[in-house]
């Protein structure tokens, strides 16, 4: 069955200079927020003010396995111009990168057999997570090994630069 990323009924639009992406991790999806930083998972600084469409992932898209079983997925996507953004939400102390790619990977898969992701110019996904908001660090080969495998550059990071 065909999954459609880009249903309307998931999706807010903002131009907001700067906003906050939430995961308030209780079964409900991510959403835009402009008044409670303190709350945000990721930063987005959208300097030139530019049309921004999220889609909730996690908890509105259905993305499942051959068996059948909902499959995991990250918090949300990003559009603009011809940009995408994944983005994984995390508030949580351990093993938080390794599980959040893991997210990203299988969104950007299940993406991938519904949409043509090499057809969008510009391809990015983002770790981040608010109890670890300066964490900008990720090994070199990680990042390398997943633009390898999905044309997409890989930020650990809780700051998403709109371009």
């Amino acid at each position: 069955m065909k999954v459609n990323f880009y249903d309307e009924a998931f999706q807010t639009k903002t131009t907001e200079n700067k906003f906050g992406l939430i995961d308030d991790e209780n079964n409900t999806a991510a959403y835009i927020n402009v008044i409670e930083p303190s709350k945000w998972n990721a930063i987005v600084i959208n300097s030139f003010s530019k049309e921004i469409t999220h889609t909730a992932i996690d908890n509105c898209i259905e993305l499942r396995r051959e068996n059948g079983e909902m499959d995991n997925r990250c918090d949300s996507m990003l559009t603009y111009d011809d940009n995408i953004v994944f983005a994984e939400l995390k508030n949580k102390g351990a093993e938080w990168i390794t599980e959040g790619i893991k997210q990203i990977e299988i969104t950007i898969n299940h993406f991938s057999q519904n949409h043509d992701l090499l057809a969008i110019k510009h391809k990015r996904a983002f770790v981040a997570n608010r109890r670890h908001p300066n964490f900008h660090v990720i090994e070199n080969e990680t990042a390398k090994k997943f633009w390898e495998n999905y044309r997409v550059r890989l930020n650990v990071d809780s700051e998403i630069n709109i371009k």
